[in-house]
């Protein structure tokens, strides 16, 4: 028996991340779909029903967090998983992430291997049943990025 492919929504309005992303998930066998822009996202969510939404927090007109709550007042869509899938601190990351009550934080990197590694584990969570929205003490470990000790001119 062939196993269906996991169905992932990637909302990013960076053409560039969104087209990586889209790449990256897509040569790891799931079924991708994509959009550039939050406003209008939520009809195309209640149409496709993605399993997984992988969303960029900063986006012109309308939030990450503004479209998860948005997604929340539909039956159809409040139990969806959000990911946020962003380029800011980890801290901040995390905060933004527990207010919003999205089920866990992927950061923006370079490094394939990180991102589904993360991603995996996120997966991993969501069929073992623990598929709360994300605490902060939860969140997977993700490594500081190097001190520049260059002194000061």
């Amino acid at each position: 028996m062939t196993k269906q492919k996991k169905k992932i929504m990637v909302i990013d309005d960076d053409t560039a991340t969104l087209e990586l992303t889209a790449d990256r998930l897509r040569r790891a066998g799931f079924e991708v779909s994509t959009r550039s822009h939050a406003i209008g996202t939520s009809s195309a969510v209640m149409t496709q029903l993605p399993e997984i939404i992988l969303l960029d927090i900063a986006m012109p007109g309308l939030s990450g967090p503004q479209l998860v709550s948005i997604l929340n007042r539909h039956p159809s869509t409040a139990k969806i998983p959000v990911i946020f899938h962003s380029g800011k601190s980890l801290v901040e990351l995390q905060q933004m992430a527990q207010e919003a009550q999205v089920f866990g934080v992927i950061p923006k990197t370079d490094k394939e291997e990180i991102f589904l590694g993360h991603l995996h584990r996120l997966l991993k969570r969501q069929e073992s049943g623990s598929g709360e929205a994300q605490k902060a003490e939860e969140t997977i470990p993700w490594p500081e990025p190097p001190k520049d000790d260059t002194p000061e001119s």
